[in-house]
């Protein structure tokens, strides 16, 4: 007897026959339940669920009972076992064999639907029973499938696991991510399972996902003037987006937009540097500059006139050029004959995008500047103060010709000219030189001047030379000295 208290519900060990014995060799076959009528097994167990009494059943052998051992699938030859009708048999371990294949037990259906044994325990065979057992296999290696969305995860991919093994499955998220999901088998675990998912006494193929997404990060726009610079910074402008998003900045005048800063006319469209960006999880990383370059294609005609009469002296120019350049007068003057630079309009130049597009250039007729001169006049190497001229004309003005101031029985021999008259005065001298004329000795005179050669008459006086100018013209050149004889 079983004194032992046990709660509702309880599990109560189904005790074996102890010292009972049958009567005339009968044999014990188990115990009969007075509350449900079946017949319970020593080893066994029964669900307590009131006070109850287990009956010891007999029965009388009979001829030998076989139990037949099936492979089932496996490899190897079918086996029996004898005993007596309503005997217990001490169940055999496994004889066969099936690669990466794991025996776990025999059960009295192939597809271990009926009931199970395990080598070493007892059952009972009876004439009429169902006496075959089979072999039950399970596979040696199951397959875990681990894959992760913006992370990592250890061990990735396929893992085979041998039977009845453990796995640890550890993920982490990469920077700017969150984790959203962790699903295994198709059942959501993240709350429970935030960082490793561990797979106990692995009988089964498993597949494990983690999901995790990208948390929102900070974008700065900047704006600049003409170029990138602290100097040139218009505005900025903060954006949001999320981890690896590609983000770019969007067309249009609205907060954010390309053209929100855009300065006043003269300006072309902004243009962005990148023109894109991948977000990273450093908001401090994620900057992109807008610059707005001034126009280049603004037209502006150069005038070249003359002052006080606005006539025109040379051929206009066109160009092209950036909005706010500084079109300066000194930058297109030109040289013109006569002419010298006077003024401009507008008077300190051309700003491009003030509202002017013409420069024009004033030039004043150029004043004739004068210059004195000289010409003096050498006879035997000596300077003739009295006959030196000094004239004036114009600077630049080139002296070519000025008056033969040869002496009765003098001759010409050369001169310094021609003279391009000079600002210094000074400088400005043509130097004319005449040497004597030699008496030729007198026909059958003496060979020498004064004396007569042997039979001959007096030596002939040479004539004078004639005064006249020793070139022509002399432009205008004003006489401010002697005037010529």
């Amino acid at each position: 007897m079983d004194e032992q208290g046990y709660g509702y519900g309880a599990k109560a060990a189904v005790l074996g026959p102890s010292s009972l014995k049958g009567k005339n060799g009968a044999l014990f076959i188990g115990w009969l339940s007075s509350v449900d009528g079946r017949v319970y097994q020593p080893r066994g167990a029964v669900t307590v669920t009131e006070n109850m009494t287990l009956t010891a059943q007999w029965a009388m052998p009979m001829g030998p009972v076989r139990l037949t051992y099936h492979a089932n699938n496996g490899s190897g030859l079918t086996q029996t076992q004898s005993g007596p009708n309503n005997s217990q048999v001490v169940i055999r371990a496994n004889p066969f064999s099936w690669n990466n294949k794991i025996f776990i037990g025999w059960n009295t259906h192939p597809d271990g639907g009926g009931d199970s044994y395990i080598p070493g325990s007892r059952a009972r065979i009876k004439l009429r029973g169902a006496n075959d057992l089979y072999a039950q296999w399970v596979d040696a290696y199951y397959t875990v499938t681990s894959s992760v969305e913006g992370g990592t995860i250890a061990p990735e991919g396929d893992t085979r696991v041998a039977y009845m093994e453990t796995l640890a499955v550890r993920y982490a998220a990469k920077p700017g991510y969150e984790l959203h999901s962790v699903v295994v088998d198709g059942v959501e675990v993240a709350d429970s399972y935030p960082t490793a998912y561990w797979f106990g006494n692995v009988n089964a193929n498993h597949r494990i996902h983690v999901v995790y997404r990208p948390m929102e990060t900070g974008v700065t726009v900047n704006y600049y003037r003409d170029t990138v610079g602290p100097g040139n910074l218009l505005g900025t402008y903060r954006a949001t987006a999320r981890v690896d998003d590609r983000f770019v900045v969007p067309p249009g005048e609205n907060e954010g937009c390309l053209n929100a800063k855009k300065p006043a006319e003269g300006y072309q469209d902004g243009a962005s540097t990148p023109n894109a960006i991948v977000v990273s999880a450093d908001a401090q990383s994620n900057v992109i500059s807008v610059v707005y370059a001034r126009r280049t294609d603004l037209d502006y005609v150069i005038h070249h006139c003359e002052w006080g009469t606005g006539r025109q002296l040379a051929q206009s120019t066109a160009r092209k050029g950036t909005f706010g350049k500084e079109i300066l007068a000194g930058d297109w003057q030109l040289n013109i004959p006569g002419y010298v630079y006077h003024s401009c309009n507008p008077a300190s130049g051309l700003i491009l995008g003030s509202g002017a597009d013409n420069l024009t250039l004033y030039y004043a007729a150029e004043p004739v500047l004068k210059a004195q001169y000289k010409v003096e006049y050498f006879y035997d190497g000596n300077r003739d103060d009295a006959a030196t001229l000094v004239c004036e004309t114009a600077v630049g003005e080139v002296i070519s010709a000025y008056p033969d101031k040869s002496k009765a029985g003098y001759r010409f021999v050369r001169d310094t000219g021609p003279l391009a008259v000079g600002a210094d005065s000074e400088g400005n001298v043509i130097r004319v030189y005449y040497e004597r004329i030699k008496e030729k000795p007198p026909e059958g005179g003496n060979d020498k001047p004064g004396r007569n050669k042997p039979g001959g008459g007096p030596s002939k006086k040479p004539a004078m030379a004639a005064v006249d100018w020793h070139a022509t013209g002399m432009g205008d050149a004003q006489t401010l000295g002697d005037t010529i004889e």
